[in-house]
């Protein structure tokens, strides 16, 4: 994890997120043990209390697969689901 950090929220899911990921050069990243080869969904829960969608990149392995978007939330607070 760059430049993000994982902050208390009673709303979020087990009570923490990241933020500070919306910085350029930012990200956060995650070990996923698949049991095979294959395609997976990952869900997201989002705030983004931004004036508009944001839009972030998504790798795998270190392959760009594709820009994921997030539409605006009511409050950073206020989480959401992308399904990708």
């Amino acid at each position: 994890m760059s430049g993000a950090e994982v902050h208390s929220g009673g709303s979020a899911s087990n009570g923490s997120y990241v933020g500070g990921i919306d910085d350029a050069g930012n990200y956060v990243q995650f070990t996923v043990n698949a049991p095979a080869a294959g395609e997976y969904r990952a869900n997201v829960n989002f705030a983004n209390a931004t004036s508009g969608r944001s839009t972030l990149a998504l790798a795998v392995n270190c392959s760009s697969r594709a820009n994921v978007s997030f539409p605006r939330t009511e409050a950073w607070g206020s989480f959401s689901r992308n399904t990708s």
